[in-house]
Protein backbone atom coordinates (compact mmCIF):
# COMPACT_ATOMS: atom_id res chain seq x y z
CA UNK A 1 0.00 0.00 0.00
CA UNK A 2 1.58 3.73 -1.02
CA UNK A 3 0.25 6.59 0.68
CA UNK A 4 0.85 9.79 -1.20
CA UNK A 5 0.47 13.06 0.85
CA UNK A 6 -0.21 16.42 -1.04
CA UNK A 7 -0.38 20.15 -0.05
CA UNK A 8 -4.07 21.60 -0.92
CA UNK A 9 -4.38 25.37 -0.59
CA UNK A 10 -8.01 26.79 -0.72
CA UNK A 11 -8.35 30.55 -0.53
CA UNK A 12 -11.42 31.94 0.21
CA UNK A 13 -12.81 35.50 0.07
CA UNK A 14 -15.59 37.61 0.92
CA UNK A 15 -16.82 40.30 -0.80
CA UNK A 16 -19.71 43.16 0.16
CA UNK A 17 -20.66 45.28 -2.40
CA UNK A 18 -22.63 47.90 -3.10
CA UNK A 19 -25.32 48.66 -5.61
CA UNK A 20 -26.45 51.82 -5.97
CA UNK A 21 -28.10 51.62 -8.98
CA UNK A 22 -30.67 49.14 -7.94
CA UNK A 23 -33.96 50.49 -7.76
CA UNK A 24 -35.88 46.98 -6.94
CA UNK A 25 -34.66 43.26 -6.28
CA UNK A 26 -34.93 42.99 -9.64
CA UNK A 27 -32.38 45.16 -10.54
CA UNK A 28 -30.14 43.95 -7.47
CA UNK A 29 -30.53 39.91 -8.82
CA UNK A 30 -28.73 40.31 -12.26
CA UNK A 31 -25.98 42.63 -10.85
CA UNK A 32 -25.81 39.24 -8.27
CA UNK A 33 -26.03 36.58 -10.88
CA UNK A 34 -23.51 38.29 -12.77
CA UNK A 35 -20.88 39.03 -10.48
CA UNK A 36 -21.16 35.17 -9.57
CA UNK A 37 -21.81 33.57 -13.05
CA UNK A 38 -18.62 35.46 -14.75
CA UNK A 39 -15.43 34.58 -12.55
CA UNK A 40 -17.21 30.85 -12.40
CA UNK A 41 -16.67 30.59 -16.42
CA UNK A 42 -13.82 32.95 -16.92
CA UNK A 43 -11.83 32.09 -14.32
CA UNK A 44 -12.94 28.27 -12.82
CA UNK A 45 -13.53 29.69 -9.16
CA UNK A 46 -16.00 28.76 -7.41
CA UNK A 47 -18.67 31.89 -5.97
CA UNK A 48 -21.66 32.52 -4.50
CA UNK A 49 -23.84 34.91 -2.40
CA UNK A 50 -23.76 34.16 0.94
CA UNK A 51 -25.50 36.37 3.26
CA UNK A 52 -29.18 36.77 3.15
CA UNK A 53 -30.61 39.41 0.79
CA UNK A 54 -32.04 42.30 3.54
CA UNK A 55 -31.97 45.25 1.20
CA UNK A 56 -31.77 45.48 -2.30
CA UNK A 57 -28.71 48.17 -2.36
CA UNK A 58 -26.02 45.19 -0.75
CA UNK A 59 -24.80 42.01 -1.36
CA UNK A 60 -22.12 39.73 -0.13
CA UNK A 61 -20.32 37.49 -2.06
CA UNK A 62 -18.19 34.70 -1.70
CA UNK A 63 -15.12 33.17 -3.90
CA UNK A 64 -12.97 30.49 -3.33
CA UNK A 65 -10.26 28.43 -5.13
CA UNK A 66 -8.21 25.36 -4.74
CA UNK A 67 -4.33 25.19 -5.75
CA UNK A 68 -1.14 22.92 -5.32
CA UNK A 69 0.71 26.45 -4.43
CA UNK A 70 -0.57 29.63 -2.16
CA UNK A 71 0.98 31.54 -4.64
CA UNK A 72 -1.34 29.99 -7.71
CA UNK A 73 -4.30 30.18 -5.08
CA UNK A 74 -4.04 33.93 -4.42
CA UNK A 75 -3.58 34.87 -8.70
CA UNK A 76 -6.14 32.68 -9.39
CA UNK A 77 -8.26 34.46 -6.72
CA UNK A 78 -7.23 37.77 -8.14
CA UNK A 79 -7.37 38.01 -11.57
CA UNK A 80 -11.22 36.63 -10.70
Amino acid sequence: MSVTICRVHVLAMEVVIRIPGARTIKDRRQVVRSLVEAPRHRFAVASAEVDQATEHKRAVLGYSTVSNSPAAAEDQIHIA
